[in-house]
C-alpha cells in the first residue's frame, strides 16, 4: 500500500464473500491433497460460522489442532454456539484439540505447538 494511501476501513463487514462447505466435499478435497496429518496443526482463516473446522475435527482426529480464524463477530458467535450444540451430541474428537479465535488475522494468536493448551474459545 502507498504510505499516502490511506487504509480501507469496513466495519460492517460487507466487502467479505462468505460461502459455506458441506462435510463430505470437504473431506474428498483435503484427503485428495494428503488430508490433516496425525499431529499437524489445521488453521482456517475465515472460518466462518466453523464448518470447515468442526468438519476437519471430526474427519482427522489424529490431527494436534484444529483452529478457525474469524473476523466478524456474529459468525464467530455461530460457530460458538455449533461447537457447543455439537458436544451435547458427542465426545471425542470435537471436544478435543478444537479453537475458534475472533480476531483480524493479524491480531491472531499463534495456534499452541503442544497442544489444546492454547486454543482459544473467545
Amino acid at each position: 500500500m502507498d504510505a499516502g494511501t490511506p487504509p480501507v476501513e469496513d466495519h460492517n463487514f460487507v466487502s467479505l464473500t462468505y460461502g459455506e462447505a458441506e462435510f463430505v466435499p470437504l473431506r474428498k478435497l483435503l484427503r485428495a491433497v494428503g488430508g490433516v496429518r496425525d499431529g499437524a496443526t489445521f488453521v482456517d482463516l475465515g472460518s466462518g460460522c466453523g464448518r470447515v473446522v468442526l468438519g476437519a475435527a471430526l474427519a482427522f482426529p489424529a490431527a494436534k489442532l484444529v483452529v478457525g480464524v474469524e473476523l466478524v463477530p456474529q459468525l464467530h458467535d455461530a460457530a460458538l454456539s455449533a461447537h457447543a450444540l455439537l458436544l451435547d451430541f458427542l465426545s471425542g474428537p470435537a471436544d478435543g484439540c478444537f479453537g475458534l479465535q475472533s480476531c483480524d488475522l493479524n491480531d491472531a494468536a499463534a495456534p499452541a505447538h503442544g497442544g489444546c493448551a492454547g486454543a482459544s474459545t473467545a
